[in-house]
């Protein structure tokens, strides 16, 4: 073999390994390549199916790199097996614009500044209805504003389009495109007006950022917007969305050359920082059982702001604490307050966590006789309330509704508890009597309630015991939810707590004068204590509360040998105090 020859050969050798390394490395590109952020987008293909797991995706014959590597080709068949999307009868493999980390989808107002750029071509129409949208503003459909404006191509006119023309009359772009010329185009909001530039000479992105692009402006008339409109639910779209269908395109259907088609080089958005104005945290108030959890909610106004972060507070960690999440645990009884505080702004919300330790005595109106008011609801009778059970339930329309328990016989009542169907936040009151058609005693008001009550964590009351045989509780209606059922899980009633005599007993760790006192007993304490409770001298709990003064008030208490217990920290001290009139 010749030296000419043989090196020749070495040369074809190496372009034909150069080759093997490159094609490989061509053939793996896939669209989320040529994405800035794969995460902030999703996509609807013809057949209907929406994908939101773009990072990575396998090219597919709807959304697949071209052979140059350049762009990204949305690709839209037309096939009797299409489907559809809601409000349109046409196909589109299109992506929507979703929240940057791609966790939900983005709606914005039309406050502020709000920008997207596309480098694209429209490069194939369908056969008999050559109409075609290639990027889009849509809107808040409810309000009769859905594509709010696009760039729409008709045979080979390009113009914008506002909502069908349903909001102002179309705009020509120009009456001439020639299918496959790549243009640049540039939608742009500022606090409700809408502008477009477009541009087929490649400088638009370069002349918008060094602010010199009014030249690519499309106007009409004296304006240079071509929209002023404000409105909310606000996204934007880019790819194909076809304009025809199978019933549009008729024998058509099928045929390999019956699609529509967009190649896109380049695309972004831009929003401008959205400040928070506030933050709601609930439920505003939670009745926690000792060792128990609840799951609070902070709601950061507008939902569309651009830092959602929140950090959580407790005042009193050792009755109640919060993870960053928002999960509080009860860890001994007592009252706390949690803190939710934004990133931006330091605007706060707070929630009152009531700890209660878990009931010791036995549930009075466990399968006792009850009698309700109304007609029940399917199998959901009125005995379900004291069954034992949490997953029956007494389901009544309309408010207000009664059930009366009679416990079998007189009691002293010191607490009860309401689990209620579906977590619902009801309102309603508690009342006791000695006899059914006697006057009853209204021991607990829960009229502007505002706690759900969960079967993990019901809706507790604890009061002075008050004996009686027939509990009355009154559903008047709820805090958040809307419907018209009156439905509850289980009621339960329990006897007032006793003082046991080995909890008797004194210590000089606190201090509470005057002894005698009539209208209130101050006490001296360390930071330790945070639950006070007072029994008669009978041992009957009368006084139960946090402590949150140093002053407690005693005017209601008649005369008599009280004992005082303060807890907290694993550790209960007693005071015996006299009240005089």
């Amino acid at each position: 073999m010749s030296k000419s020859t043989q090196s020749k050969w070495h040369l074809y050798v190496f372009v034909i390994m150069l080759m093997g390394c490159i094609m490989p490395s061509m053939a793996q590109l896939v669209p989320s390549d040529l994405m800035d952020n794969c995460n902030q987008w999703k996509i609807t293909y013809p057949t209907g199916v929406e994908d939101k797991t773009l990072c990575g995706e396998p090219n597919n014959e709807f959304f697949y790199v071209n052979t140059t590597g350049d762009a990204i080709v949305f690709k839209a068949p037309i096939r009797s097996d299409n489907g559809t999307t809601p409000n349109s009868s046409n196909i589109r493999s299109e992506l929507r614009e979703r929240v940057s980390d791609g966790s939900a989808d983005i709606y914005w107002t039309t406050e502020g500044t709000h920008m997207v750029y596309v480098k694209q071509a429209i490069t194939h129409l369908p056969i008999n209805k050559p109409h075609l949208v290639a990027t889009q503003i849509h809107g808040n459909k409810d309000d009769g504003i859905d594509d709010a404006m696009v760039l729409r191509l008709e045979n080979s006119h390009l113009f914008l389009s506002f909502n069908g023309g349903d909001l102002r009359s179309d705009v020509t772009i120009k009456t001439n495109y020639t299918l496959g010329t790549v243009h640049e185009v540039i939608f742009l909001i500022k606090n409700g007006k809408h502008y477009c530039y477009y541009s087929e000479d490649g400088n638009l992105l370069n002349a918008y950022n060094n602010n010199n692009a009014n030249s690519y402006l499309v106007t009409d008339g004296a304006n240079d917007y071509v929209l002023d409109l404000n409105y909310d639910d606000s996204y934007f779209k880019i790819g194909n969305y076809t304009q025809s269908n199978p019933v549009e395109e008729g024998d058509d259907t099928g045929d390999p050359n019956n699609y529509g088609e967009v190649l896109v080089y380049d695309f972004f958005v831009n929003h401008d920082d959205i400040s928070v104005s506030g933050v709601s945290l609930s439920p505003k108030n939670i009745d926690l059982l000792v060792g128990n959890t609840q799951q609070l909610s902070a709601s950061i106004n507008p939902a569309t702001a651009t830092n959602l972060g929140v950090s959580y507070h407790s005042n009193n960690s050792s009755v109640a604490s919060v993870n960053s999440n928002g999960l509080v645990t009860g860890i001994a009884e007592g009252s706390a307050i949690i803190t939710v505080t934004t990133d931006d702004g330091s605007y706060t919300d707070t929630s009152v966590v009531n700890v209660i330790a878990v009931a010791t005595s036995p549930n009075l109106a466990l399968n006792k006789p009850i009698t309700g008011t109304g007609v029940h609801d399917d199998v959901h009778e009125v005995a379900n309330l004291v069954d034992g059970s949490t997953n029956t339930r007494w389901s009544v329309s309309g408010f207000p509704q009664t059930a009366i328990i009679d416990l079998g016989a007189i009691y002293t009542v010191g607490r009860t508890e309401l689990v209620c169907y579906n977590d619902r936040d009801y309102q309603f009151t508690v009342s006791i009597s000695n006899t059914e058609d006697g006057t009853y005693t209204q021991i607990v008001d829960r009229s502007d309630n505002t706690t759900p009550g969960s079967s993990t964590n019901p809706i507790i009351d604890t009061f002075a015991g008050i004996d009686g045989r027939f509990v009355k509780i009154t559903i008047l209606g709820a805090e958040t939810y809307t419907g018209t059922w009156s439905s509850l899980m289980e009621f339960r009633v329990f006897e007032t707590e006793s003082l046991s005599i080995n909890e008797i007993n004194n210590t000089s760790e606190i201090k509470l004068w005057p002894n005698p006192a009539t209208n209130q007993v101050n006490i001296r304490f360390n930071n330790n204590f945070h639950t006070l409770k007072v029994y008669n001298y009978v041992g009957k709990l009368v006084v139960n509360q946090s402590i949150n003064s140093n002053l407690v008030d005693t005017s209601n208490l008649n005369p008599g040998l009280y004992i005082f217990q303060l807890s907290g920290n694993n550790s209960t001290i007693t005071k015996t105090i006299i009240i005089k009139k």
